[in-house]
């Protein structure tokens, strides 16, 4: 081989080598001032939506105000003792209320969530010691009689229960002024407000207000 001929061959090896390493530079830098490391589509969120609803007393009752009751009667009174609608008393007195929660995953996980419920005074011009409440099965059933929270401490409903994406779980709750066996004109009086908390475990959630 004469040297003219290596001279074009090392040429050419060259110009292929220098073709190589430009085409995979070029798609390189095209490939990076795209890729932005941007992911598109939504990410999971959590989301609860929260209802409370008061069952009882019905409309035709609703003017009636609370009068004590012992808390030993309260799965009577909620049942309806001796023939009377729920939380209706032989005398035609209001001795409780009963409400429904529903509580539902909007969002896009499943959750474990935790609820909490709380009772106070409305306002200035009331006042409320003796505001108790229990759990109920359904509208007119005591889970446990023993179970009873007294309503100025934020307490426990349900805890770290299971709620998937899309699903809805209702409860129930009966509230009750306690009878004390004294002058509670003092102690008990004009409106009340109550505040239900629905969280998963981040604290995230929902929280829902009834009144009197």
């Amino acid at each position: 081989m004469n040297k003219k001929n290596i001279i074009i061959i090392s040429i050419s090896v060259i110009i292929i080598i220098l073709v190589s390493v430009l085409s995979y530079t070029f798609a390189y830098f095209a490939f990076s001032a795209n890729n932005n490391n941007t992911i598109t589509g939504d990410a999971a969120k959590p989301k609860l939506e929260l209802d409370v609803t008061k069952i009882t007393p019905t409309a035709a009752k609703s003017n009636l105000k609370l009068v004590p009751l012992l808390d030993t009667a309260i799965s009577k009174a909620v049942s309806g003792n001796g023939g009377e609608s729920s939380c209706i008393d032989a005398n035609g007195n209001l001795s409780c209320q009963v409400y429904k929660v529903v509580v539902t995953n909007t969002g896009t996980i499943n959750l474990k969530v935790r609820g909490k419920i709380k009772l106070e005074a409305k306002n200035t011009s009331s006042v409320y010691s003796n505001l108790k409440w229990t759990r109920l099965s359904n509208s007119t059933t005591v889970i446990d009689s023993n179970d009873i929270h007294l309503g100025q401490t934020e307490s426990i409903l349900i805890n770290q229960v299971q709620l998937n994406k899309g699903a809805s779980e209702e409860y129930y709750f009966a509230l009750w002024l306690s009878e004390t066996n004294t002058n509670q004109n003092l102690k008990d009086y004009g409106d009340f407000l109550g505040t239900v908390t629905f969280e998963d475990d981040n604290g995230k959630g929902a929280t829902a207000t009834f009144n009197s």
